[in-house]
């Protein structure tokens, strides 16, 4: 009997311990939360030279390194929201994982701390040299967006797991809400780019994405869709050297580029636009350039559909800018 009572004792003591050595990350910048041990870290994202900043809004890995042991957490934002068919649109879109050579199992719906989980479990590990998925699972929030995690390993800490089974043994409870939320239609957004700011109202339910680079700032603002259909999306640049995107497209796309005139900021520009006729597979594209100074604003628009793209526009026609 004393046996027991010491041996319950030392389990919770290890309980305790855990507890007190436990780091709260924000993820996602404030999308969830999730208590890890302090020896965990955020891994920095590579960064392209020309390229902005990598953005935590889109894609987080959380990773603990031990020896030769790499144990990560990751978080992807889909832009995707579910309601009542979550279940069949998780299921569907994890068919197209099969193509890294195994079939993955959606399991069932865990509800912890007001939050949907999803496991995913694949039928065999994918194990080389390299970091490969243990388990994977999307977390719905209260406001319908769905976020997508993995458990990534390397060939080392699979030897290792037992290490991990504090983590792994209740993973749920160790994550919850944090306080930012997806936009909804009708709420008002403000940006600023250096001394200037652009201001509007989101049409629809969406994502801001800010990223930043060391010469210019961009904007991106994507409507949240389904999680099996890729997104419209419209991204402001802010710098002195924008990227004319329409004339990297083939020739035979650049000859159907068509121009109108329009009005942003109060100012006169010229829009390119590029439609998509019946049978061609291309989004709606519009872009434009607007003279600020020494520097530019781009516009740029990729829609899946004509009401999106209204949308887009509708949007557009809204934005406001002061200094």
């Amino acid at each position: 009997m004393k046996y027991k009572t010491i041996l319950t004792s030392l389990i919770l003591l290890t309980q305790i311990t855990f507890a007190i050595n436990d780091t709260t990350f924000t993820s996602l910048e404030n999308r969830l939360n999730i208590k890890l041990p302090s020896d965990f870290e955020k891994k920095l994202q590579r960064q392209n030279l020309m390229g902005p900043k990598p953005s935590e809004r889109e894609y987080l890995e959380i990773q603990k390194k031990q020896n030769d042991d790499i144990f990560s957490i990751s978080f992807r934002e889909t832009y995707a929201v579910s309601d009542k068919r979550t279940e069949n649109e998780i299921e569907e879109h994890i068919k197209n994982w099969n193509s890294l050579g195994t079939t993955f199992k959606l399991e069932k719906t865990i509800i912890k701390n007001d939050l949907y989980f999803y496991p995913i479990t694949p039928e065999k590990l994918l194990v080389d040299e390299n970091i490969f998925i243990y388990k994977a699972f999307f977390v719905k929030l209260d406001d319908n967006s769905l976020i997508s995690c993995a458990i990534l390993l390397n060939s080392s800490a699979l030897k290792n797991i037992s290490a991990y089974n504090h983590i792994l043994g209740n993973l749920y409870d160790r994550i919850s809400k944090g306080k930012r939320k997806a936009k909804e239609k009708g709420d008002d957004v403000l940006k600023k780019f250096g001394k200037d700011s652009i201001s509007f109202i989101i049409p629809f339910k969406g994502m801001i994405v800010p990223q930043n680079s060391y010469s210019y700032d961009v904007l991106k603002i994507v409507k949240l869709g389904n999680l099996n259909s890729p997104g419209s999306e419209l991204t402001i640049y802010y710098g002195n050297h924008p990227q004319d995107i329409l004339s990297e497209l083939p020739n035979n796309m650049q000859k159907k580029i068509k121009k109108r005139s329009g009005l942003i900021f109060e100012k006169k520009i010229k829009w390119q636009f590029l439609y998509p006729k019946s049978g061609e597979n291309f989004p709606y594209m519009h872009q434009a350039f607007i003279k600020n100074g020494k520097w530019y604003f781009h516009i740029f628009v990729s829609a899946i559909n004509e009401f999106d793209n209204e949308e887009m526009l509708e949007l557009i026609r809204n934005l406001k800018t002061g200094s």
